[in-house]
């Protein structure tokens, strides 16, 4: 998986503003949902995102390890056992899924992409992205409070995943249909499929 870039335009989005603008402007929501964040405030939230990166690049890394060397450069100072915590959640929830290896060709971490769509390029990172089930798996990882059974207070979260593997469908990196979508609410120990592939 190269990086992928189009055509360059004049003017920029992300994928997360759009995904927010696209579910406000959604018919029949009359309120938008109120800003999601982490459950212990960004620094907490970088630090778990990168945790769960060194993690997976070096196997033999506790949890607490992982935080520990993430927390040196966020300076995360306390509830470093409530990240640890979240860490072995989300390498469970990752294993479960076919997802939790060593970064490389069929898996990438922070991997960036951009598209070109009606005169501005849209931009993002996927948290992950890797081969899985004779398709790509994408998935967000989210340090929120998770959500009830459903996902319906999280249009964002959802169409903001979606366009990621929408984006990698149109760029050529899969075939229509084989890339699944997914948020990982570290404080529960499972991937939320938004989309699978058909058949």
């Amino acid at each position: 998986m190269g990086m992928p870039w189009r055509s360059s335009t004049s003017c920029a989005t992300s994928v997360t503003a759009e995904a927010h603008a696209a579910k406000e402007e959604r018919p029949g929501e009359t309120l938008p949902s109120p800003p999601r964040r982490s459950r212990f405030g960004p620094v907490f939230g970088e630090t778990v995102h990168r945790a769960i990166g060194h993690a997976l690049r070096d196997p033999v890394l506790a949890p607490a390890a992982a935080v520990a060397r993430a927390a040196r450069a966020t300076g995360l100072a306390e509830r470093q056992g409530d990240a640890a915590a979240d860490v072995g959640r989300a390498l469970a929830a990752l294993a479960r899924a076919g997802l939790r290896r060593t970064p490389g060709p069929d898996l990438r971490l922070e991997y960036p992409i951009a598209i070109a769509r009606g005169g501005a390029l849209l931009s993002g990172y996927l948290d992950l992205v890797g081969a899985a089930g004779g398709g790509l798996a994408v998935v967000d990882f989210k340090t929120d409070a998770p959500p009830g059974p459903d996902l319906s207070g999280h249009a964002a979260y959802v169409e903001q995943v979606r366009s990621y593997a929408r984006i990698l469908e149109e760029l050529g990196l899969a075939a229509a249909g084989t890339v699944r979508a997914g948020l990982l609410f570290t404080a529960e120990e499972e991937i939320r499929w938004v989309d699978r592939p058909a058949g």
